[in-house]
């Protein structure tokens, strides 16, 4: 092959590796860093504002267990909207907060399960209009009987809260097919899905379905943050993830994200159309048919949760593994915007297409690079950078020291990932992807708390924590403990 040609090969691939992976990311951050200055994130007012926002403020457990059901004229009526425009849910009326069906699907999540549920009865949410759904595919440990003996426990008790229900499929079918039905058994305007692992802020619902005041948004994704210290690259880690949080909020500036968080988001029930069950990525593909329908999906940063990151670099790589293989079903699919939303269709080029042939690019520059060894010092220094680059990667595998500082730990994560998405590509290629997951293991949090309801004999309590906010598994504004004598009391909030 002539030089000429590798000259292209290397000047295409490296064009397309640094707008994917530069340019284009940093021009999102300086939207998105121009939309903090202007201050442009909705703010909450009214009379919901009074309920718990920050630590040592007023509970909504405190609230309802005097029997004081929150008002329903909350944060969603006072929120500026598009001028002019009237709120999807009011009909007229002044606006309330929309009915949400809160849909956690669950597969052997008997160590998180009890402290997720208690972690949702205090979102702060008028209870009559909010609901909680737990979706358990083919789970054989004691995940159901947890979810179980966490909603008998708040009927019995003196407590006014989101009724709980819990769907038993007995048959593991995965988590798309779970969440199809769980949709259909959902009476909220609004369905909120999220992970059994992740732990909202009590003010996150509130500032998600506030966002859908705007008939232009059908779908909202919130911000969440990894609170593991455990990871074996962190550093990395927590990098592409300030990365991508900083593409998103500027994407949603000028158009849409590119997909929401599938740990925490909402979205409008009249878009929501059941998905082929074996649908690998259900939240992009979600939010691609929202597009579809010519609604905008928009990140809010204020709407905050938390979640154990992956602690081991080979559970990183079967998820890179699984999300690029859904990557691929998405192409073969069409399951991206229109070309009647020019925006979200560069969008989706920039930040998903280009990023997605990553694996490509780096190949084409390696092989290019060495073959112009001869061509010149430019295509010299390159196949030597490359070189020193996997070589820094190679040993920050072998060393959990090195892959702790920041130059190791990025140049991990993003080898790691990069030969994950050539699998998955490859994978979801030839069909190769089952459609079920294989749950991650995030540490021992929230075990307790799930086998004192799992026992039987005792039932746990609510027991109130003061004078500080709360960041892991329990960040409800309470937490669960053993009852003293094994007698069932009730749920406290804060005092």
């Amino acid at each position: 092959m002539s030089d000429s040609i590798w000259i292209a090969v290397f000047a295409f691939a490296g064009a397309a590796l640094v707008y994917a992976q530069v340019v284009y990311p940093a021009a999102m951050a300086l939207v998105g860093r121009r939309v903090r200055k202007r201050g442009q994130a909705p703010s909450v007012s009214g009379p919901c504002a009074s309920l718990t926002t920050a630590a040592g403020s007023q509970s909504a457990l405190a609230v309802r267990k005097r029997g004081q059901a929150p008002s329903v004229l909350g944060p969603c009526a006072s929120l500026t909207t598009t001028a002019g425009s009237q709120s999807p849910f009011s009909n007229g009326e002044p606006a309330t907060c929309p009915s949400v069906s809160l849909i956690i699907p669950a597969h052997n999540e008997e160590t998180t399960i009890a402290s997720k549920l208690e972690n949702a009865l205090a979102i702060d949410y008028p209870a009559e209009r909010l609901e909680i759904i737990v979706a358990s595919d083919g789970s054989s440990d004691r995940t159901v009987e947890i979810a179980e003996s966490v909603s008998r426990l708040a009927e019995r008790v003196d407590y006014i809260g989101p009724h709980i229900r819990v769907l038993d499929f007995p048959d593991r079918r995965g988590k798309t097919a779970v969440l199809n039905d769980a949709a259909r058994e959902a009476a909220g305007e609004v369905l909120c899905l999220c992970d059994a692992n992740v732990m909202f802020r009590p003010d996150a619902l509130r500032r998600l379905a506030a966002r859908l005041e705007d008939p232009a948004i059908g779908a909202v994704s919130g911000d969440v943050r990894l609170a593991s210290s455990e990871s074996e690259f962190a550093e990395g880690e927590a990098a592409y993830y300030r990365l991508e949080r900083s593409v998103q909020l500027g994407e949603s500036r000028i158009g849409s994200m590119m997909g929401v968080d599938g740990g925490m988001y909402v979205v409008r029930r009249e878009l929501f159309r059941p998905l082929p069950d074996d649908t690998i990525v259900d939240d992009f593909v979600l939010s691609m048919r929202v597009i579809r329908q010519g609604r905008r999906v928009v990140y809010e940063p204020s709407a905050v949760a938390t979640e154990n990151g992956t602690p081991k670099a080979r559970q990183e790589f079967r998820r890179r593994v699984r999300l690029s293989a859904g990557a691929m079903q998405v192409l073969k699919r069409g399951e991206w915007p229109p070309l009647s939303r020019p925006v979200e269709f560069a969008q989706f080029v920039s930040h998903k297409v280009l990023r997605w042939a990553g694996p490509v690019w780096l190949l084409a520059l390696v092989v290019s690079s060495a073959a112009l060894w001869q061509a010149g010092w430019v295509f010299r220094i390159a196949a030597c950078g490359q070189a020193a680059f996997y070589a820094l990667a190679a040993a920050a595998a072998a060393s959990r020291r090195l892959r702790e500082t920041r130059a190791g730990g990025i140049a991990f994560y993003f080898t790691l990932s990069h030969i994950g998405m050539a699998v998955g590509l490859l994978r979801g290629l030839f069909n190769l992807q089952p459609v079920t997951w294989r749950r991650t293991e995030r540490g021992a949090e929230g075990s307790g708390t799930s086998a004192a309801y799992s026992e039987g004999a005792c039932r746990p309590v609510v027991q109130p924590l003061r004078g500080r906010h709360v960041v892991g598994p329990n960040v409800t504004g309470g937490t669960l403990a053993r009852t003293p004598g094994c007698d069932v009391e009730p749920l406290r909030g804060k005092d």
